[in-house]
C-alpha cells in the first residue's frame, strides 16, 4: 500500500476512497463550490454595477450644476436678467398635518 511516507500524509487514502464512489465524477463533487463561487461573483458584479450607476448619476448632477452656474455667471456678466424657475415648474408636495397625540387619530387607524 505504498511507502511509509505516503501513508503518513493526510490525503493518502482520498483517491482510494473516491474509487468506490461509483457513478460520481469529480465535477459532481465540486459542483457546490462552483455554484457558490458563481453566486459570490454575481453579487460582487451587481454591487459594482450599482456603485457605478450611483457614481454616474452623481457626476451628471454635478455637471448639470456647473453648467447652470456658468450660465448664471455669464448672464450676470453681460447684464442680462437672470430667469428664475417659473412657478408652474416648481414642485410642491402637500404636507400632512402633524398629529399632536393619539387622541387625534382618525377612527380607522390603530395606534402603535
Amino acid at each position: 500500500m505504498g511507502t511509509p511516507s505516503t501513508r503518513r500524509r493526510h490525503y493518502a487514502n482520498d483517491l482510494w476512497c473516491l474509487r468506490y464512489l461509483s457513478g460520481f465524477k469529480w465535477s459532481d463533487l465540486t459542483e457546490k463550490n462552483a455554484y457558490e463561487n458563481r453566486v459570490r461573483e454575481q453579487k460582487i458584479r451587481l454591487e459594482v454595477m450599482q456603485a457605478k450607476r450611483e457614481n454616474n448619476f452623481y457626476v451628471s448632477c454635478v455637471e448639470k450644476s456647473k453648467h447652470a452656474e456658468r450660465a448664471i455667471r455669464r448672464k450676470s456678466e453681460r447684464g442680462l436678467p437672470i430667469q428664475e424657475v417659473p412657478e408652474e415648474r416648481r414642485r410642491s408636495f402637500p404636507q400632512k398635518r402633524k398629529l399632536e397625540s393619539e387622541t387625534e387619530l382618525p377612527a380607522g387607524m390603530l395606534s402603535k
